[in-house]
């Protein structure tokens, strides 16, 4: 495993290289924007209105400084002077470049959808459940698969205190789910979701990203999704002092 992360840089935020051109780094902007849009209703399954807001400004952010090849070439400088490719970024830590001038008009309205508007429809057809045939005997299910229950592994995850990657994956094999299955459902990548298994930190994103992965998981698995974030959150802050 690698060294525990400092911060988070603007190109991670963008998901893209340090070396990439400018027309790429506009494509990855659009993505993100796509991505943790209003518009897009598994962001409010994903992350609170102040956390989505706080993921929109650091998108906005970034590419207001990558997105201006001046700005970018002085960002680019400190990180070399800074022997580092990572910076903090607020609210978790200032960042050490002037902030971009970022207002919360320029920033999506991240609350619940109108009712009656598409947005809203897609919403509340994302919030509801398919019928779900009758289980055998001893069977339960999660959201994507049906497993044997072993009631002694029930009485351990309910009584966990603190949620860490190695607890989770032992929680997915047990109920049969596979990383791609979260990954399907969660639209979070093979490689964000075996970092979090593995706590691999350092090949994380910033935080407020870590508790939407986390919330995400827990619920495809059928878990209490914010004990076990907050619990996660605790353990991740714990090992990597943010």
């Amino acid at each position: 495993m690698s060294s525990h992360r400092q911060g988070t840089n603007y190109y991670e935020i963008l998901e893209i290289d340090r070396d990439a051109p400018q027309n790429e780094i506009h494509k990855a902007y659009q993505r993100a924007k796509a991505t943790y849009s209003a518009d897009n209703p598994a962001l409010y399954s994903m992350f609170s209105k102040e956390e989505a807001r706080e993921l929109a400004r650091m998108i906005e952010e970034a590419y207001a400084i990558l997105g201006n090849q001046a700005r970018r070439k002085t960002y680019d400088q400190t990180l070399v002077e800074g022997g580092s490719s990572q910076v903090h970024l607020a609210p978790m830590a200032p960042v050490t470049v002037e902030r971009a001038k970022i207002s919360h008009e320029q920033l999506p309205d991240l609350g619940a959808p109108e009712p009656g508007s598409a947005t809203g429809e897609a919403y509340m057809i994302h919030k509801k459940e398919s019928p779900k045939p009758a289980l055998a005997t001893g069977m339960a299910r999660t959201p994507v698969s049906t497993y044997k229950v072993d009631e002694s592994l029930e009485s351990e995850i309910e009584s966990v205190d603190e949620w860490t990657g190695a607890l989770l994956q032992k929680v997915r094999n047990y109920k049969n789910v596979s990383v791609d299955q979260i990954s399907e459902s969660s639209r979070i990548s093979r490689t964000y979701l075996n970092a979090v298994e593995n706590d691999d930190f350092s090949a994380l994103p910033a935080p407020v990203f870590v508790r939407g992965f986390v919330v995400q998981i827990a619920r495809v698995l059928g878990l209490d999704e914010g004990r076990v974030a907050s619990s996660y959150m605790k353990h991740f802050r714990a090992k990597t002092g943010k």
